[in-house]
C-alpha cells in the first residue's frame, strides 16, 4: 500500500479511524511543507512538468 510506505517515510500521516458499521477509513494528512513537496517533484524529470512555480 503506497499510503503505508509514505507514512513510514514521514511524508504523510495516516491515521485509521472507525466509522462504526461503515468500517474503518484512513485519514491522510501531508506531513511535509508544500515547498518541500514541490521541490521533490521538480527534481523528478517525469513530474517536473506538472509542478507550477506558484508554490
Amino acid at each position: 500500500d503506497i499510503i503505508n510506505e509514505l507514512d513510514m517515510l514521514g511524508i504523510v500521516n495516516a491515521k485509521v479511524t472507525s466509522k462504526g458499521r461503515y468500517g474503518r477509513t484512513k485519514i491522510v494528512r501531508l506531513a511535509i511543507s508544500d515547498r518541500a513537496l514541490a521541490e521533490g517533484l521538480k527534481s523528478d524529470p517525469r513530474l517536473s512538468s506538472i509542478v507550477t512555480e506558484s508554490v
